[in-house]
């Protein structure tokens, strides 16, 4: 049974009682199995037989696995637990449509927050989330976003969040921005929501700009905020016409 027992290793299988399970079925059930390959045959039937499924959610280390949020990001799949150390990422990230869950090494400490930074280097939205049934950001900064391209305005600085549903928690988000694009406001300085869910809980959101919500424009969704400090959000005038229309919702629109 040597070379059955290489076979379980190899694959990670973390639930030990799967594992053990696994293992009384081939000793007991199958003697004497002399190849992998017939190893290999039992296991399938046994994954058939009791729904056992080998594929589970992994978590990525950033930069250890990955030096790039986003390459990690594009090699996870659904259910992924992309954990980032203590640093500044000069990147905007895309989630891609997946459900996967970003979080820093420890939400609890601030220090690790404020020092866990995606930053957007003022091109385009640091975060953009579209078509995610379940995702989150957990105890990380989101910082310097300028969304200015999408639709002639910008739309969400920091987070671009549409059709999806959305978990941001003990997060900071600062110095965020959204411009006006030719004769159409800046929304969401700090988050733009879209026909989506989300749930803001314990975070701060300060120092965001847009012409209509400095740090929140919400838009046919449902936002959840639960004990967040909001302050130094603010919204800015737009010319429209040789006119001048001021911006409205400082906080949230």
């Amino acid at each position: 049974m040597e070379k059955g027992i290489w076979f379980l290793r190899v694959n990670s299988i973390r639930n030990c009682n799967k594992i053990y399970k696994l293992f009384i079925f081939a000793f007991f059930m199958l003697r004497p199995l002399k190849n992998l390959n017939r190893v290999f045959n039992s296991m399938v039937f046994y994954s058939i037989l009791f729904n056992f499924n080998p594929t589970e959610a992994r978590k990525i280390y950033v930069p250890q696995d990955y030096s790039a949020i986003q390459s990690a990001i594009d090699h996870s799949v659904g259910g992924d637990e992309i954990v980032i150390f203590p640093g500044r990422y000069v990147e905007n990230i895309n989630f891609k449509g997946k459900n996967i869950h970003l979080r820093s090494t420890n939400s609890l400490d601030n220090n690790i927050v404020e020092q866990t930074v995606i930053d957007g280097s003022n091109n385009l939205s640091t975060v953009f989330v579209s078509n995610v049934e379940s995702g989150s950001l957990e105890g990380i900064t989101i910082a310097n976003g300028a969304s200015r391209t999408q639709n002639l305005r910008g739309l969400g600085g920091g987070i671009y969040c549409r059709d999806s549903s959305l978990i941001i928690k003990k997060c900071s988000l600062i110095n965020n921005e959204a411009d006006e694009g030719f004769k159409l406001a800046g929304l969401g300085g700090g988050i733009y929501s879209l026909n989506s869910s989300l749930r803001i809980e314990d975070c701060v959101i300060n120092g965001n700009r847009a012409n209509f919500g400095g740090g929140i424009y919400s838009e046919n969704s449902s936002i959840f905020l639960v004990n967040c400090l909001m302050y130094d959000n603010k919204v800015s005038s737009l010319f429209v016409n040789f006119g001048v229309s001021g911006g409205r919702g400082g906080a949230i629109y």
